[in-house]
């Protein structure tokens, strides 16, 4: 399964600071696609975990932690019906949507945000190319 979220209204950052980010659920792997005044890597790693969702930097033996979206469970993700766009109202579907935390952004503090999938793609595919440059593809 692959999402993709937009992160939004960091006010510490600036008003207008977003990023968007694409994760594979499969590959443990999340990319930025977009971004304005969020200084997100290009890639790295998920950490699914209790109550929320790391998004790491790529380092496998010590991944740096960037970000955490919280109540975004995978797991429970991957059992709901939903497909395709999310932009659905507030509701029912509140685990669409959450909290986020950037962690170290403004050098040390951590700045207080929200996400939302805008995107779920069931389809298992594989790339032509990889966009991770540990992977082989």
């Amino acid at each position: 399964m692959r999402l993709t979220i937009e992160l939004n209204s960091f006010k510490d950052v600036g008003e207008a600071a977003f990023a968007s980010v694409w994760l594979d659920t499969a590959m443990l792997r999340w990319s930025r696609e977009s971004h304005e005044l969020l200084d997100l890597p290009k890639w790295g790693i998920v950490v699914p975990a209790t109550g929320e969702t790391r998004l790491c930097d790529q380092s496998e033996t010590a991944p740096h932690l960037i970000a955490s979206l919280g109540k975004l469970d995978l797991d429970e993700l991957a059992k709901s019906p939903h497909t395709h766009d999310c932009n659905e109202p507030p509701g029912p579907h509140d685990r669409l949507r959450g909290r986020a935390l950037l962690h170290g952004c403004n050098e040390t503090k951590t700045s207080v945000g929200k996400w939302r999938i805008l995107f779920i793609d069931r389809e298992t595919t594989t790339a032509e190319h990889s966009n991770f440059a540990d992977d082989a593809g």
